[in-house]
């Protein structure tokens, strides 16, 4: 039965939604019980201390997801975060994340007692990624340059992952804490970067150096310094190494602190100090383009998209935006280190090759609108951003991308705050990263989108409101 915007399922499947949370609620005891016995069983059997630390982790996790089915959807889906794509660990483990995606989205159905809320953000973003799949997949199967190992990976785990964090996300109180923790990870590691750097100037590099993790797009081995701050290479100005966070990249985790930095003000968390440790990571991944986003996005937000009491206020407003972009375009392309001419002088052949793969894609708007088979290093290079892929995807995949990822904020509630974190997620994939494979980016996109829409009372009620019953009339009463 369809009421308003809800989806509500009946018979078999609510009977059995019910009984699966009466046993959870009533009866932990039921799930955990079994299972408990069997891994301490294990534990007698195979004498591995490793299987038993697991237990000891696992058996009290157990009665967490049996018992708060909300919490323990967010954890779920908020330990998926590193191990998707374009994240630390997401060239390996990006099929884990759609498998613990799926078990958040699992237990927030049955928190949700099995009811289907449908909201207009993450309805459009979830029908756009699936239109971009498919269109990847029909230019799969009509050429033969495509890799069809990375593609089938991609279309296994982008739409499905990107679907279950929607279903997780629906519930205010399940997106609250994904926010929260997520926005609380990106703080803690730009506070340890900031004490890793106190300690590289204190003693040295080798003095802070704990060990190696494997990241980047080719999996290598980079420096792991105290407290648990991970690097992934060094700039020729000063050497100091690149601020990596759990991003596969340096760019890509400018992109995650921007996007963190404008969703402080939705979870309460605007005061200076926080605000001041996310501008510090963005420096210390001394990414040019995630420097020049953040800035742009910044001066939009602060002056540009704000109104005002009056119009003469307003017009003072946005021609001091205006003035202060030109500013901050002055420091994104002169500034040391950051800026581009930096880049150019030092790094001459990444310039060129992001230059060159743009050029392209914008050519294709006219020479090949539907795309082309490209191989070697330009089919590589065409994936560095959305405008580049026009060479592969065509203009349709870059209209599916683009869309993907703007009309959620355009269908948001509250527009003009969501227009800032997607807008760095816009841009960001505009200039410097893929859209197609980075899943973690859709799932800002809505995280973001889903903050800001419609609110739901405390609990996350999921269906449609009961219906208004009309005051009684007094009786006049007899004197």
């Amino acid at each position: 039965m369809m009421t308003g915007r809800a989806i509500t399922t009946e018979g078999g499947d609510r009977a059995l939604v019910d009984r699966c949370r009466a046993v959870l609620r009533d009866r932990p005891d039921a799930v955990v019980g079994p299972v408990a016995l069997s891994l301490v069983t294990g534990v007698l059997v195979t004498h591995n201390a490793l299987f038993a630390l697991v237990v000891l982790v696992a058996v009290p996790l157990l009665f967490v997801i049996v018992r708060v089915p909300s919490v323990s959807s967010a954890a779920l889906l908020l330990l998926a975060v590193p191990l998707m794509r374009p994240m630390i660990l997401g060239e390996d483990l990006s099929a884990v994340a759609t498998i613990l995606a799926l078990a958040a989205a699992l237990l927030a159905w049955i928190d949700d007692r099995g009811s289907v809320r449908s909201d207009a953000a993450a309805r459009t973003l979830v029908i756009f990624v699936a239109a971009i799949w498919a269109w990847i997949l029909l230019l799969l199967s009509a050429r033969t340059t495509f890799p069809v190992g990375d593609t089938l990976r991609g279309l296994v785990t982008v739409p499905v992952t990107v679907a279950a964090a929607t279903i997780v996300l629906r519930n205010e109180r399940r997106r609250t804490l994904v926010l929260k923790g997520v926005v609380a990870a990106t703080i803690a590691l730009c506070a340890s970067y900031a004490v890793t750097y106190l300690l590289w100037r204190a003693g040295g590099y080798d003095f802070a150096r704990i060990g190696r993790v494997r990241a980047g797009y080719e999996g290598r081995l980079t420096p792991l310094y105290a407290p648990f701050t991970a690097t992934y290479s060094t700039v020729s100005i000063g050497g100091i190494p690149r601020f990596l966070g759990i991003a596969r990249e340096p760019g890509m985790m400018a992109a995650l602190l921007a996007w963190a930095f404008f969703m402080l003000p939705r979870i309460g968390w605007e005061r200076r100090r926080w605000q001041l440790l996310i501008v510090v990571g963005l420096l210390g991944t001394q990414s040019t383009a995630g420097f020049g986003v953040f800035l742009m996005v910044w001066v939009s937000e602060r002056f540009i998209l704000r109104s005002g009491r009056s119009a003469f206020g307003v017009f003072l407003r946005r021609s001091a935006g205006v003035a202060v972009a030109v500013l901050a375009g002055w420091i994104a392309w002169y500034a040391p280190v950051f800026g581009v001419q930096a880049k150019t002088d030092f790094n001459q052949a990444s310039v060129d090759v992001r230059s060159i793969a743009m050029d392209r894609g914008i050519q294709a708007v006219t020479q090949h609108p539907w795309g082309q088979d490209l191989v070697g290093a330009d089919a590589v290079n065409s994936a560095i951003n959305i405008v580049a892929s026009i060479a592969v995807l065509g203009i349709p995949g870059f209209l599916l991308g683009a869309s993907a990822v703007a009309l959620p904020a355009v269908l948001s509630r509250q527009r003009r705050q969501a227009l800032a974190p997607i807008g760095v997620i816009l841009c960001t994939v505009a200039v410097s990263q893929p859209l197609t494979h980075s899943t973690a980016l859709l799932l800002a996109v809505a995280l973001a989108a889903a903050s800001y829409t419609t609110q739901e009372p405390p609990g996350g009620t999921i269906g449609p409101p009961p219906p208004s019953v009309p005051p009684r009339k007094r009786l006049p009463v007899a004197a």
